[in-house]
C-alpha cells in the first residue's frame, strides 16, 4: 500500500479543493489584472497625447533625469537622443511559448541619432515557476553613421592609410541606449562559468533587471511625478545584490508581481530565482563585461 493509497480521504478532497481555489484565485487575478490594465492603457494615452498637444519639451528627459537610478547611466549625448522620445509603454507578456513576463517600448521621433522608431527591451518568466527568469532580450538599433552614442572614435596619430587618411580607432563608452543591446541570455550556464566572471555576469543582470522593473513599476505609471521631481527611488537604491546560492540559483530581492503595475506601495514582494539558465559563456561575453558601463 502507497502512501497516497493511505491518505485519509478527508484530507485528500480538503487538498483538491484548495488546489481548485488556487486555480480559481488565479483566473480571477488575470481577470482583474486585464481590467485595470485596459483603465491605465486609456489614461496612459490621454497623458502622451496631452504631452504632445502641449509640446513639453523634453518630458521624458527630464522625468528620467529625476531618478538616479536612471540619471546615472545617461550621458550629455544621450540626453539630445532622448530629448525625441515621446512615449515609453509596458505590455505584458500572456499565454506566449509558456512564458510571461513584460516589454517595454520607448518610442521616438524621427532623430538624427537612429531611424529605428521604436526600441525595446523584454523580461521573460517561466508560466509554471514564476520565479525563473528565463530570457532578457533587448533590440539592435540601427544608428545612423557616426552617430552611434555607445561608441566613441579616436583618430590613430601617426598611423596613415594607404590613402593618407589617418584609421580610426573605436571604443564601446557608457551610455543608457547599452540598455537596448541585442542579447538573449537564453540559457546561460552560470554553473560553469569562473567566479570573477559570474560575479560581473550577476551585475550585469542585476543592473538590467532593476533599471527594467524600475522603468515599469515607478517611471511609466509616475512620470508625471518624475518630471515634477516629487518623486522619490531611495528605496530602490537600497535594494539587495543578487545571491549566487550554492544550490546554483540566482536570488535578487526583487518584486515582480504583474497584477500590481502602477502600484509602487505594494506591500507584497517575492524573491526571483535567475536558474536553469544554460549553455555557454563565449569568449565574446565575457569581453564584454569588462566595458565600464552596468549595462555593458
Amino acid at each position: 500500500m502507497t502512501d497516497h493509497d493511505a491518505f485519509p480521504q478527508e484530507l485528500e478532497i480538503i487538498r483538491q479543493e484548495l488546489n481548485q481555489a488556487f486555480a480559481s484565485r488565479e483566473e480571477e487575478l488575470r481577470s482583474v489584472h486585464s481590467k485595470y490594465q485596459a483603465m491605465l492603457r486609456e489614461i496612459y494615452l490621454r497623458r502622451h497625447s496631452f504631452i504632445l498637444r502641449g509640446m513639453i519639451p523634453g518630458f521624458w528627459t527630464k522625468a528620467m533625469i529625476n531618478s538616479s537610478l536612471l540619471s546615472s547611466n545617461i550621458t550629455t549625448r544621450d540626453q539630445a537622443a532622448l530629448d525625441y522620445l515621446t512615449d515609453i509603454r509596458v505590455s505584458f507578456i500572456e499565454g506566449r511559448n509558456e512564458d510571461e513576463g513584460f516589454v517595454l517600448e520607448f518610442h521616438f521621433r524621427t532623430n538624427p541619432f537612429f531611424t529605428d522608431d521604436i526600441l525595446h527591451k523584454e523580461y521573460a518568466f517561466d508560466r509554471e515557476d514564476p520565479d525563473c527568469l528565463r530570457r532578457i532580450k533587448g533590440c539592435k538599433i540601427r544608428w545612423r553613421q557616426g552617430q552611434n552614442l555607445t561608441q566613441r572614435r579616436f583618430k590613430k596619430h601617426g598611423d596613415k592609410s594607404k590613402q593618407g587618411s589617418r584609421s580610426v580607432r573605436v571604443e564601446q563608452c557608457d551610455s543608457f541606449f547599452n540598455f537596448f543591446e541585442a542579447r538573449d541570455l537564453g540559457q546561460l550556464a552560470i554553473s560553469h562559468t569562473e567566479s570573477a566572471a559570474l560575479s560581473q555576469l550577476q551585475e550585469l543582470l542585476q543592473a538590467d533587471y532593476e533599471v527594467g522593473e524600475f522603468i515599469k513599476d515607478e517611471l511609466v505609471p509616475h512620470a508625471i511625478d518624475w518630471f515634477l521631481a516629487v518623486a522619490d527611488d531611495s528605496k530602490w537604491q537600497q535594494q539587495d545584490d543578487f545571491d549566487c546560492e550554492d544550490s546554483g540559483e540566482w536570488s535578487p530581492r526583487e518584486e515582480m508581481d504583474v497584477q500590481s503595475q502602477g502600484s509602487s506601495q505594494s506591500e507584497r514582494s517575492s524573491r526571483h530565482d535567475i536558474r536553469d539558465i544554460s549553455s555557454e559563456l563565449e569568449d565574446t561575453r565575457i569581453a564584454e563585461l569588462n566595458q565600464p558601463n552596468q549595462f555593458k
